[in-house]
């Protein structure tokens, strides 16, 4: 199948699973899945709500199997150059507490996209830790590549793994 990728990582973990990774950006994925360019799309649930995937899916797997890193990024000499005020501004939106807060919008937008799907007749199928298994087994070689990838960089690829794992737990709860 032909999957919307959402990054080079993401292409690996697509092609371990055995699909056809098409890099595209998310605002063109819903014209992409309409007329068929892509069979799927892999993204968070949110997305049923916030880009309308809801009129368009008629299957949904839920899998649980990942954990996407959001952040953003700014030229230095840029923020050197704002206000001091601007600048505190901008402080004020990042850390644990802007963190939660965002993933509880994506979760409450989540929960609204699935309402919706399923007002539209999309079906939902939750792969079971059972099920999963095999998916986790292919990507193994993925997360080891990935680690080895970081090591190599020099940086402490291992540790950073076993820390994302952790904090991932951490949110469950």
């Amino acid at each position: 199948m032909r999957v919307r990728s959402p990054s080079p990582l993401g292409n690996k973990i697509l092609e371990s699973l055995g699909a056809a990774p098409v890099s595209m950006p998310m605002g063109d994925v819903y014209e992409a899945l309409e007329r068929g360019t892509v069979d799927v799309a892999m993204v968070p649930l949110e997305t049923l709500y916030n880009y309308s995937f809801h009129e368009i899916a008629k299957y949904i797997t839920v899998g649980n199997f990942s954990a996407t890193p959001f952040f953003s990024v700014m030229n230095k000499d840029t923020y050197n150059n704002l206000s001091e005020s601007d600048q505190e501004l901008l402080k004020g939106l990042v850390g644990e507490e802007r963190s939660a807060e965002a993933g509880r919008v994506f979760d409450v937008d989540g929960q609204k996209g699935k309402e919706l799907a399923k007002e539209n007749g999309a079906e939902f199928i939750e792969l079971t830790d059972e099920q999963l298994k095999p998916w986790k087994d292919a990507l193994k070689d993925v997360t080891q590549g990935w680690i080895q990838d970081m090591e190599k960089e020099g940086l402490p690829g291992q540790e950073i793994y076993e820390r994302a794992k952790e904090l991932k737990e951490e949110v469950k709860e």
